[in-house]
């Protein structure tokens, strides 16, 4: 967890204490790119070093950073001829038929993987050099892994590595973090596929999968074994990478084929870091219909860009107790800014009353507050009587909760979807989006009704229904289902009742959502289901840290934001903390 944290310290570049920063990249595009983002951190009083080799197209000096430069065996020409001859083939190349494309990714894995290593003897043997490097004591290292000197520097150097790409040709990404990539409709590299492919397309793209462990393997051929002899023991590029600190992704989910993410990589959108310069106008007139094809999706970021010129308009749909309560000081800073925040909540609840800089809007439920408290009195005592000593047990305790789920989760929903008077209010507002928690589907099905947006926040969602709407990968091997109490380490034995429970995910939430699925149904005048509608979402921002979870996939629209609280932290105390072994537990145990 250290270097995670470490890392967003580092990046956080308004902190009273600066990072030092060791930049080792890649040429052309790849340092065009990465340039602006060094700068930057070099101006906020970061101390940073970049080592470039002393022949390179396009690579010279940044600003507010220190540059180190180590010798290579070519002259600049010499590189520019290389790099022309490599383009020539490509561009001449035949791309007429899936054959003749998977035969020219063959040869440019092994035209690549001189390429890829050809800077890594010239730093990686400069002792003094590389002795100097080691004196800075660097806090993390970035780099591009499509040149490999940074990667095996970073191993050398024990520091924790952050990775910048666009993709890489082979795929090393998905291979080193392990991220799952279904041949069904996650396109390989160079195949030129989308993500509706025909069975032909699939099966090519399923030999592509199967040999991209090989694909690698040829272009890292030269730098496994450089990486070998530099630290003294057998290894991989493969496997260096997967010991990343952090991904930064050079691409935008709005724009590229849906595809699932490891929680340490984040999208950071195009190759150019720079300050963006206004638009022509024949340019935006050109692009109307592009932008209005894609309003779904950059409309949440456009309203939570708090500090925008317009403000937008935010129906919110909160959920009763904790979910309430962590949602409501982000809702309030929204109405703050000057968003048109309008929240709607049942006339009787726990812990939901008017916030600050909102409107709020009540309709009748049929139940008191008394009787509410009973009912989530009798919900806690259950589960805490509960017979928990076996799987099987667990098992058909997790069951009957879906039941009980039920009637708690849907207790809302006639009473704001059957109020006329009050949806006809909410749907002349016109708004923007929906903020809503998909514990309870009054929001979500609002959301359908009104054809809005629909921002869902959630820390876990009881049936996994997140994870089979946004058809997320959930391997059954290393993920395991809530209220399992397993680890990512499991036995022969654990992952077969997982398994159990991955398959029984799609009937678990049909009971969960039963008494739902009939009144969406029925608002909606067709036959749905709520995860078809869950399936809808533009944003799903998830309650855990990548660092304190069991590694999972996410899919590109969902964003961790942290803990449950979004109230501001206050600053820690001055008394000094005895780390007692029940802190340890929480600390290491949670991880």
């Amino acid at each position: 967890m250290a270097a995670s944290v470490l890392l967003l310290c580092l990046f956080y570049l308004g902190s009273a204490e600066a990072g030092k920063l060791l930049v080792i990249p890649a040429f052309g595009s790849h340092w065009t790119g990465m340039k602006p983002l060094v700068e930057e951190l070099g101006r906020r009083g970061n101390q940073v070093v970049v080592v470039i080799p002393e022949e390179g197209l396009n690579m010279s000096p940044a600003q507010h950073t220190t540059t180190l430069t180590y010798p290579v065996p070519y002259t600049k020409a010499q590189l520019q001829e290389s790099m022309s001859i490599g383009l020539g083939k490509l561009m001449s190349a035949d791309a007429s038929t899936d054959l003749a494309r998977f035969q020219n990714f063959i040869h440019s894995m092994d035209a690549l993987k001189a390429i890829v290593s050809r800077n890594a003897e010239g730093l990686l043997s400069s002792k003094d050099l590389m002795k100097k490097l080691q004196e800075y004591n660097f806090d993390a290292i970035l780099t591009d892994p499509f040149e490999t000197v940074g990667v095996i520097a970073a191993e050398y150097l024990s520091v924790p590595a952050i990775y910048i790409q666009t993709s890489h040709p082979c795929g090393v990404d998905a291979l080193a973090s392990q991220c799952p990539a279904p041949p069904s409709y996650v396109p390989q590299p160079l195949t030129h596929f989308t993500d509706r492919m025909n069975f032909w397309q699939r099966s090519v793209n399923l030999v592509r999968t199967l040999i991209q462990p090989t694909t690698c393997e040829r272009m890292f051929a030269r730098a496994d074994e450089i990486a070998s002899h530099v630290l003294q023991k057998k290894t991989s590029m493969v496997e260096i990478m997967s010991r990343a600190a952090l991904w930064f992704m050079h691409f935008d989910f709005a724009f590229e084929l849906p595809r699932p993410l490891m929680p340490n990589m984040i999208l950071i959108g195009g190759m150019d870091n720079k300050k963006a310069e206004p638009l022509s106008q024949r340019f935006l007139l050109m692009m109307k219909d592009r932008i209005v094809r894609m309003a779904a999706s950059v409309l949440p970021w456009c309203l939570f860009c708090l500090g925008s010129a317009e403000a937008g308009k935010l129906l919110v749909v909160p959920s009763d107790g904790s979910h309430w309560t962590g949602m409501k000081p982000l809702v309030e800073e929204l109405g703050r800014r000057g968003n048109q925040v309008v929240v709607a909540i049942p006339e009787a609840s726990l812990s939901m009353g008017p916030s600050k800089h909102t409107t709020t809007l009540t309709y009748p439920v049929p139940y008191t507050k008394a009787q509410l408290q009973e009912q989530v009195n009798a919900s806690i005592t259950i589960p805490m009587s509960l017979d928990l000593s076996t799987d099987l047990t667990r098992l058909q305790n997790f069951i009957r909760s879906m039941d009980r789920l039920n009637v708690l989760a849907t207790r809302n929903v006639e009473g704001l979807l059957y109020n006329k008077d009050l949806m006809k209010k909410l749907q002349d507002y016109n708004f923007d989006a929906i903020l809503t928690d998909p514990f309870e589907p009054t929001g979500a099905i609002v959301a359908e009704l009104f054809s809005i947006p629909a921002i869902y926040i959630q820390t876990g969602h009881p049936c996994g229904a997140d994870a089979l709407a946004s058809q997320c990968p959930a391997p059954a091997s290393y993920v395991p289902h809530g209220f399992t109490h397993f680890t990512d380490r499991m036995n022969l034995w654990q992952k077969s009742v997982n398994l159990v429970r991955t398959l029984l995910q799609p009937t678990a939430c049909g009971r969960l959502f039963a008494r739902a699925d009939e009144i969406a149904s029925h608002v909606l005048q067709k036959k749905t289901s709520m995860v078809e509608i869950l399936s809808h979402a533009a944003l799903w921002f998830v309650h855990s840290d990548f660092a304190l979870e069991f590694p999972h996939p996410l899919m590109p629209n969902m964003i961790v934001v942290g803990g449950m609280d979004n109230r501001k932290a206050e600053p820690l105390s001055q008394l000094p903390l005895s780390f007692t072994p029940q802190m340890e537990w929480l600390v290491y145990g949670c991880s």
